[in-house]
Formats: structure tokens, sequence, C-alpha cells
């Protein structure tokens, strides 16, 4: 008898051996080291359960058929590594209650109970079962609030974190959710197969306006059908004694935002390779070489998303939003999965950090007033419904083009106070932290102006875009704004440059022609960039300026091309000349 509690004992070391090798965490501290369900499952082979248990006295031999220890695994596990010694009454304490790994995690004071575990041991359980039960993350589903005994619950991040950023209310760093710990939603696969790098931002509850979050909340699911807008993957709030409440919201990881791509573009293909590792190689769908045209396009699907946010969120209570902080750190780019052949030369951009997002209940406008007109008596925006909600023809099909008719709950409706001091992308209307706003859609009309004018510049020659940034800091050097502090009106230097630009610069423009260039800079300056924000032009006439531009291009393009191949095959034709290459000059690497 004790040669074979003696060999029971051995191996239970062995297992518990095994069992450690299979932690992962995503820093040194104790608290944080998981064991995955899938890893246990793996672990168990047929050869060790059939060592372990199937010489125990409890054991019954036709559960060989039935397979009921499979739901035991990792109860076994936890009593193993916790070195609780109760197998003489395993079967009593566990099988005959049915007390199996789909009752994890169990509750302290059950665990403690004197038909349970008992006092010390059930506290040595409780303290281990959360190292094998980490969060389980569900795809666009309600928020995780873990409190009272779910706070125990571990995150499934494995690795080393990365800080990535800030966002308007929080950190953002770059974690990775171990495989099988990520439940999508269909049509795609049941959980993710391996490791998921996402970015992870957390926000003091503090810091959090609690009705705003709510309403994101409530509008995710209508957000979430355009594929150029941002929508978290999920969202865990978790009560801390010491911390208090801290929310963390997951997001897809994007290649980079469009801040460093208009700024840091890499000179090398290894650099770049380095960077997009993560998202994607280098040279999918199309982005080894771009043009201007491609960046005007991805402009249009911006305006468009501004479109949405601002016309086209229907519900049973008609509703709207504002960004808030439109600015490039806060346009985030993709280069995804492109099938039936669709290109994404300068990756796909979508709009992101709603943290300073603004919702508001649109009124139903009197017969004889006029839509979007400023209510002065009650000092917001009359929001109207935008009747022509046409998107472009070419606008990528997940778009929405119709009203959304889900119902949803939204609570408030405000004048918008902003968070934070004008910074360079902020409208001229805005005039401190805490200030109000009246309409904060056309502060969104504004900020696309300026970041239109930065993705201008880049088309022209990228090297442009920090002259752009010198001439915002005219005439004292004191800030780098589109807008001069005093007029409220563009700077004069910005306007000059702007318009000068198709001329100063038209032996960079042989492919595409200079009459684009014009026509974006004439858009910005006499549609978008104005004091009042009445006279801006809304999102959805802006999308459609552009997506003329954007077919001139094409036609200017395709004219240029067929001259020089015309042109090409003379030279071939000439005997007085070498074999010419064929280049296009405004073609880049990404």
């Amino acid at each position: 008898m004790s040669h074979i509690n003696s060999n029971h004992e051995a191996l239970e070391v062995e297992i518990r051996e095994g069992l450690r090798s299979l932690i992962q965490n995503s820093t040194m501290k104790t608290e944080t080291e998981i064991i995955l369900p899938a890893s246990v499952q793996r672990y168990w082979n047929s050869l060790r359960r059939a060592q372990f248990y199937t010489e125990q006295k409890w054991y019954d031999l036709t559960w060989d058929n039935s397979d009921i220890m499979k739901d035991y695994l990792i109860v076994m596990s936890i009593l193993i590594d916790a070195r609780i010694g109760c197998w003489e009454k395993f079967r009593e304490i566990f099988i005959d209650k049915k007390r199996n790994d789909s009752g994890l995690p169990y509750p302290h004071d059950v665990l403690t109970s004197n038909d349970f575990l008992g006092l010390s041991n059930g506290k040595d359980f409780y303290a281990k079962q959360w190292m094998y039960c980490p969060l389980m993350i569900k795809e666009q589903a309600e928020p995780h609030k873990l409190t009272g005994m779910e706070c125990e619950r571990r995150f499934p991040f494995i690795g080393e974190e990365k800080n990535i950023g800030h966002g308007a209310t929080g950190i953002v760093y770059k974690q990775a959710i171990a495989a099988g710990c990520l439940e999508y939603q269909p049509p795609r696969s049941s959980v993710n197969h391996k490791s998921k790098f996402v970015a992870c931002k957390r926000v003091q509850h503090d810091q959090i306006e609690t009705v705003e979050f709510e309403n994101l909340q409530h509008l995710r699911g209508l957000l979430a059908t355009h594929d150029r807008i941002m929508v978290n993957i999920a969202t865990i709030i978790q009560d801390l004694p010491k911390a208090g409440t801290v929310h963390y919201i997951l997001y897809d990881l994007a290649a980079y935002d469009l801040n460093e791509f208009l700024n840091q573009v890499p000179n090398s293909r290894e650099k770049e390779h380095r960077r997009r590792s993560d998202t994607a190689p280098p040279g999918r769908n199309g982005s080894e070489h771009w043009n201007a045209a491609d960046l005007i396009k991805e402009s249009q699907h911006l305006a468009d998303a501004l479109d949405f946010l601002h016309h086209r969120l229907y519900n049973d209570k008609r509703v709207t939003m504002a960004h808030n902080d439109l600015k490039p750190e806060n346009i985030l780019i993709f280069y995804p999965d492109a099938p039936g052949g669709r290109r994404y030369p300068v990756g796909q951009w979508k709009i992101a950090d709603f943290g300073l997002a603004k919702i508001k209940d649109q009124r139903r406008e009197p017969e004889n007033s006029k839509a979007g007109r400023i209510d002065e008596r009650n000092r917001f925006q009359t929001l109207s419904p935008d009747r022509g909600t046409r998107s472009p023809e070419h606008i990528d099909v997940t778009h929405r083009r119709t009203r959304s008719t889900s119902v949803v709950s939204i609570r408030s409706m405000s004048i918008t106070k902003s968070k934070r001091d004008p910074g360079r992308w902020s409208p001229p209307e805005v005039e401190g932290k805490d200030e109000g706003q009246l309409n904060p859609r056309s502060g969104d009309i504004w900020a696309f102006g300026c970041v239109l004018a930065a993705v201008l510049a880049f088309g022209v020659d990228p090297p442009l875009v920090a002259e752009l940034t010198s001439e915002c800091e005219i005439p004292d050097r004191l800030d780098q704004r589109f807008y001069d502090v005093e007029t409220k009106k563009i700077k004069t230097s910005v306007s000059k440059w702007l318009s000068s630009l198709h001329t100063t610069h038209e032996h960079k423009l042989r492919s595409t022609g200079t009459q684009w260039v014009n026509d974006v800079a004439t858009l910005i300056l006499e549609k978008i960039l104005l004091k009042e924000t009445q006279d801006r032009l809304k999102a959805g006439s802006i999308r459609d300026q552009l997506e003329d531009i954007h077919k001139s291009m094409q036609n200017e393009m395709a004219k240029w091309r067929g001259q020089a191949e015309t042109d090409f095959s003379e030279q071939l034709e000439s005997p007085k000349h070498d074999t010419p290459r064929l280049n296009f000059p405004d073609a880049g690497a990404n």
C-alpha cells in the first residue's frame, strides 16, 4: 500500500512540474500567471490520465467509455498544483456532486464549507484556481464588468506589454491575447487559434464621461457597419480595491497612425517590414506602390465616415455624433486582407478614439426652419436628418447606405464642452478647456480640412508636410494652429502656401497634372477652413467633391500613361537612342 502511495506521490510531483511548464504571463508578477484550459486538456493525454486515476479506489472502470473524467481535468490540476491531498474523497466531493470544470471558478464560501474542501484546503483551492481560469473575452459584446469575485480574473495577455501611445483619456499598450481566449462573433471561427496582438487602452473611471461611454456602447453596433470607423473589440471594466474602476478597451492593432505615415515614412523596406509585421507584410494588396490619387481616395472614405457619424446614425430617437478630436493621430492605418482584388495602396484609413465624442438626439426641426440652423434660444445645434444618404458608388460595400433602424437608448443632450485646450487641429470656435461649443460636427469639418491639407502636401511631395507645419507657425512661432487666434480665420501664410502649391511644385506633378492640387486647395480654403461654422461644407458634400477630384486624377493619369507608352514605343523604334526605362515619378514605396 505504501508502495502505491509512493508511486502516486511521485506522479503528482511529475504532473505538478509539467503543469508549471504550461504557465504563461504578461509580466514577472505572480498574480498574472495563467495556464490556458486548452493547454491543460492537451497535457492530460490518455496515457497520463490512465497512470494517474485508473488506479484510484474511487475510479469506475465504466467511465472509460464515457470520457466523464475529461470534465475534471482542470479541477484535478488545481488540486495537484495546490498540493491538496484529498483523493480518497474525490468521488464524494467532486464527481457525485458534479463539481467539475464547468463550475469554475468556485466562490470562496462554497469552497471553504465543511461539505466541500473545508477552510484550509478551500482557501488554497480558491487562490490557485484563478491561474487556470483566465478571462474569456467576447468580441463586440456588452462590457465585461468584473466585480466582486470576478475581479480575481486574470487577463489572457501573454508576453511583455509595450506602451505604444496615448489616447484622449488614457495610455495605449500593445498586448497579445493568448490563443483560445478571444471568442469571435459569427461568421468567423469560434476563437482565435493563435495569439492575437491588440491595442489595449487603459482609462481610469474618472477620465470617462459615464453617459457618453454608455451611449457609445449602445451605438457600437451601428458604428461597426462602416468599415472606416474603428470600433473596439471588447471593453473590460474592473473594480480594483486600490486603483478604483479601470476600463480596458481593446482594439485591433494598426500598422501605424496617419501622423506617423505622413511624418515618419521609413526610408528602407527592411524598416517598413519591421513596423508592419504585426498587421500585414509590405506589398499586401497593392501597397508596394502608391500615387496621390490613392491618398485622395482614402480621404474620400474618411469624409464618408464623418458623414455617417454626423447624419446617418438613425434609430428611434434619431442620433447624431461628433468625433470631437479628429487629428492624424486618431486616424489609424490598416493593411487588411483584400478579397476580390481590392487594393489598399496606402492602407485602409479608419477614424479611431471616440473618448471625447459627443452624441445628441436629433431634434425635429420646425417646418419653417432651415436644416442645420443654430437655435440661439437653446444654444445648441438644431440637428436635422440628412435626406440624402447616398454614398459614392465605389465606397466599400460594408459602408451603410441606408438609415439604421436599431433601437438604442440615448440618455443625454448637452452643449459640447472642450476637455482640453485648443490644439493644432482644433477649430477656431473652441476657446479653451471647458468652454462651450455650439456645433461640434462643424468642428469635425474644420479638423478634417486641416488633415486634408497635410495629406495634400504629402501627395505633392512628402517633405512638404514639414513645410506646411512651418507655415502654420508663422508669424510668431507660438503655435501650429491653422487659424489666427485674433481673427479666427485661416492664417494668411497657410492660405498663400496652399493656393500656390500647384504652381510652385508643378515639376513634381507630371503624371497627375496640377489641376487636382488646385481643386483640393480650393476646396479646403473656400469650403472647409472658414471662420463661420454654418459656412463650412458638410461631410457628404466634401466626400462628393473628393470623388470628382479622384475621377479627374484617374483620367489625367490614364492620359499621361498613354502618352508615356506612346513615347516609349517611338523610342524603341528609333535607332538613335538606347532602350529607355519607363518610370512613373509619382509612385513611391509605402
